[in-house]
């Protein structure tokens, strides 16, 4: 048993493990920071809920159109063609409208 867990730690060894083992720590390390900074992103969204539930007057109204017309566009011109990855999924079985039985597709 104990032979099962000893490996031969050289050059090889280290270029098999480390494709495993940085998306592993970049993941762990998301993780960490997210349950880390979940108070403070509480208090934000209630702070944020708080402010949007006050009494608005005309002129604050007119502020936030412009702004949220200011971030529509920005947002559209960011969803652009040549900013989009493409994500492709394979279908099995499930594929209704075409008669092959998978199907590769992408999404955007």
């Amino acid at each position: 048993i104990s032979s099962f867990f000893t490996f031969d730690v050289n050059a090889e060894f280290i270029v098999d493990v480390i494709p495993a083992l940085i998306p592993t720590l970049g993941s762990l390390s998301h993780m960490y920071a997210r349950v880390r900074n979940i108070d403070k992103l509480r208090i934000l969204l209630e702070r944020m809920w708080n402010d949007w539930s006050l009494q608005k007057t005309n002129y604050e109204i007119k502020i936030m159109h412009e702004h949220a017309e200011t971030t529509r566009l920005v947002t559209v011109c960011y969803s652009c063609k040549k900013n989009i990855k493409f994500r492709f999924i394979y279908e099995g079985a499930r594929c209704a409208f075409l008669s092959i039985r998978s199907t590769l597709y992408f999404c955007v």
